[in-house]
């Protein structure tokens, strides 16, 4: 009788120590599974909800070129420079002046040009407001500026621009747009020939409106 014990003990023994091994395993991965959803869950969540734009002071750099458009194609390459108050997730108003590199400009296939610009260096003075549409990390924003030339007895600027900011380290973020400018700049435009025999002619200065399309990276502190 001890010996037919003693057989079925030693066959359910590796099944007891099997399902015991199993059950742990099973908790084990459980436990393992848990944990690393609360971890994946306490990311996403930090991720989404926090864009470190908080109220107080807040400022910009822009880098970027605007394309010419319309009657006037010339490029500018600008840098921007923008400080005001953050309100709240979403609104912010400030002020800030550009450095503004303009190209040549002369009308295309004439002789004589009707219009003409040297390269010049503009200031524009601006306000600006921009609105962050949602409260996350990665949010699409609009951005807009108007202001005045300060130099070359320049008139209005303008800029509206849609883009994309990335935050990066608390209240710092990387920002990516694209927009439409305006800008009133003094050109010297053909007036007349000097004479009747002659090829000489004069120019008078008058200011027109040019527009471009801009490309802008920058950085929010």
């Amino acid at each position: 009788m001890k010996k037919v014990v003693f057989f079925v003990f030693s066959l359910m023994f590796p099944v007891l120590c099997f399902a015991q091994t199993e059950q742990k395993s099973v908790l084990k991965s459980d436990v393992s599974y848990r944990y690393k959803k609360a971890v994946r869950d306490g990311f996403y969540k930090e991720l989404n909800n926090a864009s470190g734009l908080e109220e107080g002071y807040h400022g910009f750099v822009d880098l970027g070129y605007t394309l010419g458009i319309g009657d006037y194609k010339f490029g500018r390459f600008e840098i921007n420079t923008t400080h005001g108050y953050q309100f709240n997730p979403h609104f912010f108003v400030g002020g800030g002046l550009g450095f503004h590199f303009m190209s040549e400009y002369n009308t295309p296939n004439m002789n004589i040009a009707l219009d003409y610009r040297k390269k010049q260096f503009d200031i524009p003075i601006y306000g600006n407001v921009r609105w962050t549409i949602i409260n996350n990390k990665v949010t699409p924003f609009i951005d807009g500026k108007i202001g005045h030339y300060v130099t070359n007895r320049g008139g209005l600027y303008a800029s509206i621009s849609f883009g994309c900011r990335v935050s990066i380290y608390n209240t710092q973020g990387i920002n990516f747009s694209i927009g439409y400018s305006y800008e009133n700049l003094e050109f010297e435009s053909f007036d007349r020939f000097t004479s009747h025999d002659s090829m000489d002619y004069r120019r008078s200065k008058r200011k027109l409106g040019t527009e471009g399309i801009s490309f802008k990276m920058s950085y929010d502190f």
